[in-house]
């Protein structure tokens, strides 16, 4: 997506965490009414960023994003950014080359998702 977001989709982090050894976890997080500063603005969402006018009338996806083990000097922008060191790739402008985006050595994935209605 680029330029103008007419529908008003925003792509905001929530919260990150480095899971333990034995795979369990827990999190919470909280998206205030206007803010934007969890805002993601690069590949592949570039010109999503829109804050969350109405938190009663809002449609909420929670995406759980894997972005592999902790990378030492990357695990602020592993735990706090959509891309962080991630190594993937997104359809280019005419919808058929694969593009490269991220720095990381890992192809991040995000193995689960709800979505929750108004």
């Amino acid at each position: 997506m680029t330029g103008q977001d007419p529908i008003g989709i925003g792509v905001l982090y929530a919260g990150g965490h480095v899971i333990g050894n034995n795979g369990k976890f827990s999190f919470g997080a909280h998206l205030s009414e206007g803010d934007l500063s969890g805002c993601q603005t690069s590949a592949p969402f570039v010109g999503a960023c829109t804050a969350l006018a109405d938190s009663v009338t809002a449609e909420v996806h929670l995406v759980l994003h894997d972005h592999g083990r902790p990378i030492p000097g990357k695990v602020s922008s592993q735990t706090g950014t959509f891309e962080g060191g991630c190594k993937n790739y997104i359809f280019g402008p005419d919808g058929s080359e694969l593009v490269h985006y991220g720095l990381g050595t890992y192809e991040c994935f995000s193995p689960q998702a709800s979505v929750h209605k108004p």
